[in-house]
């Protein structure tokens, strides 16, 4: 995504999707869909997750997650560290879709703004995924620390990146949403 781009992106309004927030039994076969697709599961197993099976299912259990689809092959996870603070998982399937992927995770970034009390949203990022370091910094995250030795896949222990930005960097870079 080139420079002039990224400024119409900012400076245009974005509309909400009518089922942005997906909520149980009825939005579990289109997570599962997405988080199970090669193209997400591939670059986000690690040694512990044998299949994609099993990865949508750790992910769909637990009731703590704000899920959000602003796109049918698209999902944004939300996890929360605390009331303010949450960790952010990005699922986007391979295609047409992922270029317009910043769009979707500002939508969704801005619909958690929005709607509950999150103040600062936090990623980790395997260091040997730098598609996944750009996307972070396009959506106006910053690297903010670095875990050695953190990561396990396909037996080769790597570190993470964490990325982060607070309400008032998204609120800077994409302020109004129409409704």
């Amino acid at each position: 995504m080139g420079r002039q781009q990224l400024i119409q992106l900012r400076d245009s309004k974005i509309k909400y999707p009518k089922n942005i927030q997906c909520t149980g039994e009825r939005d579990k076969h289109r997570i599962d869909r997405v988080l199970s697709h090669p193209s997400v599961f591939e670059p986000a197993r690690d040694d512990g997750i044998v299949t994609a099976e099993g990865f949508a299912q750790t992910i769909l259990v637990d009731p703590r997650y704000i899920c959000l689809m602003p796109h049918k092959n698209t999902v944004f996870l939300f996890w929360p560290i605390n009331c303010i603070t949450y960790e952010m998982h990005v699922a986007i399937i391979d295609g047409p879709t992922r270029a317009r992927g910043v769009k979707h995770a500002l939508t969704a970034v801005r619909w958690m703004m929005d709607n509950t009390k999150c103040q600062k949203l936090i990623t980790y990022i395997p260091e040997d995924n730098p598609p996944a370091m750009t996307f972070a910094s396009l959506c106006g995250m910053g690297e903010e620390g670095r875990i050695s030795d953190s990561w396990m896949k396909d037996g080769k222990l790597s570190g993470i990146v964490l990325y982060g930005a607070t309400r008032q960097k998204f609120d800077e870079m994409y302020p109004e949403v129409e409704q």
